[in-house]
Order: structure tokens, then C-alpha cells, then sequence
């Protein structure tokens, strides 16, 4: 079915038009408000609900100030593109890109709310990922939309709450000191030490699998080294209290002169761990997994949560200051030396 047998658009404003419920009704919108007419969606009673259509508008015209949009959805997309996601990491960078490559390669006058919508939905029906994937995907979308109303480019976002699927809690999978220990002997065994350094790397760190293979050795001296972390907010780690971190990273520059991790991309090192922990019987341990561990170790340490969230660059718990250009160290030394 077109577009245009879908709703019957006003012929001077494009954004009050009649079009079909779910009920088989004729319903009016002007400015995404929505009003039965009491007819039928039916060719037959086109002219009647045009006339409705037109009534409802001059009444709406006295006390609204109605506008068709000047903008489109690509129009959107590049604004919001270059204002909020320029500046943060690349990584971050392809999930937007690729989420508007799926959901958004459409284009649209920013006016037509429901065709917006409509395809999206589309999109997400012959998607078959899961409703943890769906539901992040969604709120990255609806941050887009919530952009063009705060530019008054749009009156309402097309993303509406069900439109979102439930997050489920996902299984809890233990990984222990025991499991780490498993897994780096395995690596060994199989000479695949860098591996092998890297899950020791982060069950010590908590660093991120993507943070990890942006680490360079002009990162590091002898008290910390720098993390590149997500959004583009930088974190500090500190060496001193942890003597094995020192001595991994002494290793890493024997290894590898050039780059302490030479992985292009995170599916090299997630598939080998992947096909480890299949080996060895173990639960679904990602590196993800491994950094979650990490925290809780922390915690059983006695390290305090600010400085967990720290160490870790949870950014939702710290407030930006935290993400100093000139690091200070000896503030986290001493907050890790009264656990």
C-alpha cells in the first residue's frame, strides 16, 4: 500500500492529515493529536473527513502556531551526528552509524512523526535480535529524536515507550579467581601468551576489550597509564598498588615492542577466548564478563565504590571531573592503600 492511500494529507499543512486506526476508523491529526471522525477509513467518505480535517485546522490555527517542518531526517541525523558523536571514540562512532544505517536510511520530512515511526517498527519486526539488543538500539534512537525537539525541529519523538522491549536481567555467570587461572594456563599451554597476559591484564584492570586494544606504550610510565575511555572520556590507573600489573606490562614490551596488544579488531581475542572456555567446560566468560569479575574482586578487596567507579570509568557513577587531563595518582594510591 502507498503512502498515500495510507492517510489523506491537508493540502496546506503537511502535518494534519486523516488516516486509518487500527479500527478500521478515520481519525484526524494535526500536530500528532489524534481525533475520531465517526467514519470509516473508505474512499467513499474521503471528502467528509477532508472537511472535518478542515474545520479542526481553522480552529487549531486560532490558538496554535502550526508549522510544516523544513528538516528532514537526514538533515537530523548529520546535525545530531556532528553535535553529539563527532567527539567521542570511533567505536562510538560506528554504533551510530550503523544504527542509521538500519533504522533510520529512510528519509523523511521530520513533520511525518507516524511514517517515522512506522518504519521503524518495520525495521525492528524483521529484526530477530534480542530484547537486551533491542532495547539499547532504542534508546540510542530516541536520543537522536529527543535532539531534534530540544532543536525545534520536531514536536514529538516518533520513539514511544512501546516501542521498547523489557531489559531482561541477564543470567549471572560466576568467574572466579579459579576460572582466570584456568584460562591463562590453558593459553599457555597453547603458547599464546599475549592472550594469556591480556585476560590477566584486565581481571587486574577492568579495562574495556576495545580500551585494551588502544592502549600504546606512550600511555604508560612508571606510576600509571592512560585509558582511552568510552565517550571519549580519558581515566588514569595506577601501577604502584598493583606489583603483578607492573610485571605483566614488562612482559607485554618483550612481546611486543611496537603495541602492548597488536589485535585489530575485539573478535580476534573474544573468538579465541570463546573457544577456550568451550574447552575447558566453563560458563559463557567474555572479557566483559572478566571486567565484571574484576569490580567484584575489587569490592571484596574493600575498595571503596567511588574509587571502583574510578578505576573502572563507570561513567554513569562519576562525576567528568573525575577524568583528569593532568592525572593525579597519588589520589587513587590513597584511596587503594586504606582498603
Amino acid at each position: 500500500m502507498k503512502y498515500s492511500r495510507k492517510r489523506w494529507i491537508h493540502p496546506r499543512y503537511r502535518k494534519a492529515y486523516v488516516f486509518k486506526n487500527r479500527n478500521g476508523m478515520a481519525y484526524t491529526c494535526i500536530n500528532s493529536y489524534r481525533q475520531a471522525t465517526g467514519y470509516e477509513f473508505l474512499p467513499k467518505n474521503r471528502l467528509i473527513c477532508m472537511d472535518i480535517l478542515d474545520r479542526r485546522l481553522r480552529e487549531a490555527e486560532k490558538t496554535l502556531e502550526l508549522r510544516d517542518s523544513n528538516f528532514t531526517l537526514k538533515d537530523l541525523i548529520a546535525r545530531f551526528h556532528k553535535d553529539k558523536i563527532s567527539t567521542l571514540s570511533q567505536r562510538t562512532k560506528k554504533i551510530y552509524i550503523r544504527l542509521y544505517k538500519k533504522y533510520l536510511s529512510q528519509d523523511y520530512n521530520l513533520a511525518d512523526i507516524y511514517a517515522i515511526r512506522d518504519h521503524i517498527l518495520d525495521v525492528r519486526n524483521q529484526d530477530k535480535l534480542s530484547n537486551n539488543t533491542l532495547w539499547k538500539n532504542f534508546q540510542q534512537l530516541k536520543k537522536i529524536f529527543d535532539y531534534g525537539i530540544e532543536l525545534d525541529w520536531i514536536d514529538k519523538n516518533p520513539i514511544t515507550r512501546s516501542m521498547v522491549p523489557s531489559y531482561k536481567n541477564i543470567k549471572v555467570i560466576i568467574c572466579s579467581e579459579e576460572h582466570i587461572n584456568s584460562l591463562i594456563s590453558y593459553f599457555l599451554s597453547k603458547d599464546l601468551k599475549q592472550i594469556a597476559l591480556s585476560i590477566e591484564f584486565v581481571y587486574l584492570t577492568a579495562i574495556r576489550i576495545q580500551e585494551l586494544l588502544d592502549l600504546q606504550w606512550k600511555d604508560f610510565n612508571d606510576d600509571f597509564f592512560l585509558i582511552k575511555g568510552k565517550g571519549g572520556l580519558n581515566r588514569i590507573f595506577p601501577l604502584n598498588p598493583f606489583p603483578r600489573l607492573k610485571e605483566i606490562i614488562q612482559e607485554l614490551k618483550q612481546l611486543n615492542p611496537k603495541k602492548p596488544f597488536l589485535w585489530l579488531n575485539q573478535q580476534t581475542p573474544a573468538k579465541s577466548l570463546r573457544l577456550a572456555v568451550k574447552k575447558l567446560n566453563l560458563d559463557k566468560i567474555t572479557y566483559h564478563i572478566i571486567r565484571k569479575a574484576a569490580i567484584n574482586r575489587w569490592r571484596v578487596m574493600g575498595i571503596d565504590t567511588e574509587t571502583r567507579n574510578l578505576l573502572a570509568g563507570h561513567t554513569k557513577d562519576v562525576e567528568r571531573t573525575y577524568y583528569l587531563t593532568s592525572p593525579d595518582v597519588k589520589y587513587l594510591e590513597k584511596k587503594i592503600s586504606k582498603m
